[in-house]
């Protein structure tokens, strides 16, 4: 147990030093998510595996990835499933940044559910 909490400390060192922020980790008696803001994710898809194999987590929230909606849908972390993302695009005005993705362990029975919701100005 002390060596796997040395082996966090270390990952967690690296994370922040490679961009990552862990922003939080909710941890209950089932399930374990965790929300991470990857500054861009293009270049970390290895840090990702191990750092979701060291945490053993079971829902991952990126946030901050960058990509393109063709390159998270081919963004493959092991053992994990792609539930749900949103990426920016050129008719968002803003050329890079953004996007979040929502992946959970692939033996789950997980999947996106859509509301339908009016935007915030409309409500008030």
């Amino acid at each position: 147990a002390r060596r796997r909490t040395c082996e966090k400390i270390l990952l967690q060192q690296k994370f922040r030093k490679d961009g990552f922020s862990t922003c939080a980790a909710i941890i209950s008696k089932h399930l374990k998510i965790v929300h991470l803001n990857t500054q861009s994710a293009r270049n970390k898809l290895a840090l990702l595996n191990t750092f979701v194999n060291l945490i053993d987590c079971d829902i991952l929230c990126i946030c901050e990835h960058w990509l393109t909606s063709e390159e998270i849908r081919s963004f493959s972390i092991n053992g994990f499933s792609l539930i749900s993302y949103h990426c920016r695009t050129i008719a968002d005005n803003i050329n890079k940044g953004g996007g979040t993705a929502i992946y959970a362990r692939s033996h789950l029975d997980l999947s996106a559910s859509t509301f339908n919701t009016k935007p915030i100005d409309s409500i008030f």
